[in-house]
């Protein structure tokens, strides 16, 4: 499904965008079953797909999206006040 990674994390929450980001996440959740990944993405639509994707490999996993321009840098302020709210 992806590609192997040797990773260690201590974190709770773990934020990823997309492609390689996608395939730590679910290297993460395969390792790791308590984390809680946010996928950061611009489209809304490519992240519930994402996530969906993620799901059913992690059933259990606490898995959730924060649209997100990388472009404008005040769309990258919402999504980080959005990260620390949750």
């Amino acid at each position: 499904f992806f590609p192997a990674f040797n990773l260690n994390c201590s974190f709770d929450t773990i934020v990823f965008l997309s492609g390689l980001g996608l395939a730590i996440a679910d290297r993460l959740l395969t390792e790791h079953d308590d984390l809680h990944v946010c996928l950061a993405c611009r489209n809304e639509g490519r992240a519930d797909i994402a996530r969906k994707r993620l799901l059913r490999r992690h059933p259990g996993a606490e898995i959730s999206i924060v649209i997100v321009n990388t472009s404008s840098v005040k769309s990258v302020l919402r999504a980080a006040e959005e990260i620390k709210e949750r």
